[in-house]
């Protein structure tokens, strides 16, 4: 059951983040909408169990507490941690390079706000086709991701759209014995000046990567205490869960962009590492003599610790 929080939170990115009060003589046409936008949601879900519609017929119909992510995308480089004042552009740069995945990059590079909005996109998303575009209020989206609803925070928020929107990505990936090969975009969004509207879709040909997805907890990611831990945070929740994982720390320093120095860099790690322990993500920490990065997946997050 979604809280009844967590249902503000999402209401805010469809409506202006002023919620009629209840003694407000004019809250029944907003509360019109909300009801007939909440019954059509729970009636698609409704379809979708009964009839088994697969993910990418209705990609996110379900979970209002998390959002979900292609694995790819939560493991692939895509949200990095550039130093402050020093973003690069990528022309085709590669990324990752894997066995199965290859991601090239075009665009400005990302960082971890960006995927927060990302994620928040995705969330408002929810109950969408891919492709369909939906209406967002702009503070209602720095609400969603617990900034200051502030002219400084919508601006930074336009920003991140125009960059999400304005990368490509050169995709290599396998799905159940099948390759693929594609340029996709993150997503779209279109602003009308006139109305003060702000649109944001999907890019329909990602419909193939986003029939896999990766659930993360929004409220935990969003709460914890470095860019490094919510990196690391969306990383290993693409893995298995209850199972114990093991990769270099290398691995993580290219996935990162991170240009701190190695040992800087480990004991940072270490401290992310520590912080999803704490915040009941994962258990069994450990980074061995030989760099080895260890970890599980709790089979369920847990609430956060004292």
């Amino acid at each position: 059951m979604a809280t009844n929080e967590n249902s503000k939170s999402n209401d805010s990115l469809f409506e202006n983040e002023n919620v009629p009060a209840k003694k407000d003589g004019h809250q029944s046409d907003w509360l019109k909408r909300k009801e007939e936008r909440d019954a059509k949601h729970r009636e698609a879900q409704r379809v979708a169990r009964e009839n088994r519609v697969s993910e990418e017929e209705l990609a996110f119909w379900g979970d209002e507490s998390r959002a979900g992510i292609p694995p790819e995308l939560a493991r692939g480089a895509i949200f990095r941690l550039p130093r402050r004042g020093r973003r690069r552009f990528f022309n085709k740069e590669i990324l990752i390079q894997r066995k199965s995945l290859s991601i090239g990059f075009t665009g400005d590079e990302l960082d971890q706000f960006d995927g927060e909005v990302y994620l928040a996109i995705i969330r408002a998303l929810q109950g969408q086709r891919i492709g369909e575009r939906v209406e967002i209020s702009m503070k209602g989206l720095a609400y969603e991701i617990g900034r200051t609803r502030s002219g400084k925070t919508v601006q930074n928020i336009k920003e991140s759209l125009i960059r999400l929107s304005s990368c490509t990505l050169h995709l290599r990936f396998k799905r159940r014995e099948k390759d693929y090969e594609a340029n996709i975009h993150l997503m779209g969004w279109v602003y009308e000046k006139q109305t003060r509207t702000t649109y944001v879709r999907l890019y329909a040909d990602a419909e193939q990567l986003f029939r896999q997805l990766a659930w993360i907890d929004f409220k935990k990611h969003l709460a914890l205490p470095s860019n490094l831990a919510k990196m690391v945070h969306m990383y290993v929740t693409s893995h298995t869960r209850g199972k114990r994982r093991s990769t270099t720390l290398d691995e993580f320093i290219d996935i990162c962009g991170s240009q701190s120095r190695r040992n800087d860099f480990r004991t940072r790690l270490l401290d992310a590492l520590h912080d999803l322990e704490r915040a009941g993500v994962i258990d069994e920490v450990e980074i061995t003599a030989r760099d080895v990065v260890k970890w599980r997946l709790l089979p369920y997050d847990t609430e956060l610790t004292t």
